[in-house]
């Protein structure tokens, strides 16, 4: 066998056990996340251990509600009329920040210093995300059981 044929093998290996455990780990997100909302707990983090060695930090960031630019157009629209300095092809991202950080910081309060409401602004959900962080010692005992090298995962804490 040539070494092509070796590379394209291991190749075809890994991206079967990449996909297995894309699968798997979507199951276990899913049900992890279920689980908590059964409990009503209001979950930050869940350190876990295996034989007594940390194996990783599981953490669930809040929800929670901001004001986002959600239809660009009409926005760019609205700051050329109203805010033409703000507009150097685009709108500067700065700009875009202060708006959208102004209006979730006072919901009630329109951004625009007439009062108007400002088209292009939408109310979206932000945060939430699930986090995994896996402990150095636990990495490296997985890519020893997958017989890999321990510096895969060098740069990571």
């Amino acid at each position: 066998m040539d070494d092509l044929t070796k590379l394209a093998r291991e190749m075809a290996h890994w991206a079967a056990l990449e996909h297995a455990a894309k699968a798997r780990y979507a199951t276990a997100r899913t049900s992890y996340l279920a689980a908590v909302e059964r409990t009503g707990l209001k979950l930050r983090a869940v350190d876990v251990e295996l034989d007594g060695m940390p194996m990783a930090s599981v953490t669930i960031a809040p929800v929670k509600t901001v004001v986002k630019v959600t239809d660009m157009t009409l926005f760019t629209k609205w700051v050329a009329e109203n805010r033409p300095e703000q507009v150097v092809p685009m709108v500067r991202p700065g700009y875009i920040e202060a708006v959208e950080a102004k209006a979730t910081a006072e919901p009630d309060v329109p951004p625009n210093d007439d009062g108007d409401i400002i088209p292009g602004l939408g109310v979206v959900q932000a945060g939430g995300g699930l986090t995994v962080t896996c402990t150095r010692e636990f990495k490296h005992q997985v890519l020893a059981s997958l017989e890999l090298a321990p510096d895969a995962f060098d740069g990571d804490r």
